[in-house]
C-alpha cells in the first residue's frame, strides 16, 4: 500500500526483552551515546536520533533503548549549533553525513565493542520535533533555514528511511503545509494529546507526502514529550 493508518495504546512492559548495552563516543564534536542489541549477529543498520530543540540526549535513553532491541545501533548525538542567536541543542541536515563517517571509522576501529558489526550501507532516520522537521528536509533532499544552511542538499544514499515524533511541515510564518516530494519512506507518530506539534497539523502533514511507502500513527494518551 502507498499509505497506511495505525492508532495504537501503549503497550504492557516486556518482562522479556533483549539486552541492549551502552558506550559513549564521539560524532565531529557531539558527545553521542550508543545502544545496541549486545546479543545479536550480523551486521547491525544503524539509526541515528535527531533530537528536539534544546532536549539533552540523555532524556531519550529509554526510547533509544527500545529501538536498539529490535537490532539496531541507536546513536543519539548532542547537536549544539547556533540557530538564530541562540546556542543550543539544534539539530542539522548534516548530521546524517557526519553518522555515516562515524559508521565506517566504528565499523573499523578494532577497539569499538561494534567493530565489523555495522552495516555501514544502512542508516535510518529518528526525529522529536525540531530534529524530525530537519529530517523531513533531508527526507526530501532539500534545504531550508534553520535546519540546512547551505545552497543546497543532496540525500546520502545510505538513508533508508524516517520515523518522526510530533513532527509535522507547517510553517509557523504562514500557517501552511506545503507537498513533500519525500524520497525515503516516512512514518509520523503523533501523540493524541500533544499541545505543541498539533495531531492535525501531522494530519495534514502526512496527507502531504507524495510518496510511500508512508504510515501515520497515532499514539493515545502521549504528549510532545512522550518519547523523552
Amino acid at each position: 500500500l502507498a499509505g497506511s493508518v495505525l492508532a495504537v495504546a501503549p503497550p504492557a512492559a516486556s518482562a522479556a526483552e533483549p539486552t541492549v548495552a551502552h558506550y559513549s563516543s564521539k560524532m565531529v564534536n557531539d558527545g553521542t551515546d550508543v545502544y545496541y542489541p549486545a546479543g545479536a549477529q550480523g551486521e547491525l543498520p544503524v539509526a541515528l536520533l535527531m533530537q528536539g530543540a534544546k532536549v539533552h540526549r540523555m532524556h531519550y535513553e529509554a526510547y533509544a533503548r527500545a529501538v536498539a532491541a529490535y537490532g539496531f545501533v541507536v546513536v543519539v548525538p548532542n547537536h549544539k549549533r547556533l540557530v538564530f542567536f541562540d546556542s543550543n541543542y539544534y539539530p542539522s541536515q548534516k548530521m546524517p553525513a557526519a553518522t555515516i563517517d562515524w559508521m565506517d571509522d566504528e565499523n573499523a576501529n578494532a577497539a569499538s565493542p561494534l567493530a565489523g558489526r555495522i552495516d555501514t550501507d544502512t542508516l535510518v532516520l529518528l526525529g522529536h520535533s525540531f530534529g524530525g522537521a530537519a529530517a523531513l528536509g533531508v527526507a526530501e533532499e532539500s534545504c531550508g533555514i534553520p535546519f540546512c544552511t547551505t545552497l543546497g542538499y543532496s540525500l546520502p544514499g545510505e538513508v533508508k528511511a524516517a520515523s518522526l515524533f510530533g513532527t509535522n511541515n507547517k510553517t509557523p510564518l504562514f500557517g501552511t503545509s506545503a507537498a513533500m516530494d519525500n524520497q525515503i519512506p516516512v512514518q509520523l507518530v503523533q501523540g493524541t494529546v500533544d499541545g505543541v506539534a498539533l495531531p492535525a497539523d501531522a494530519e495534514t502533514s502526512y496527507a502531504r507526502l507524495e510518496n510511500g511507502p508512508k504510515q501515520i500513527v497515532r499514539v493515545a494518551g502521549a504528549n510532545h514529550y512522550g518519547i523523552t
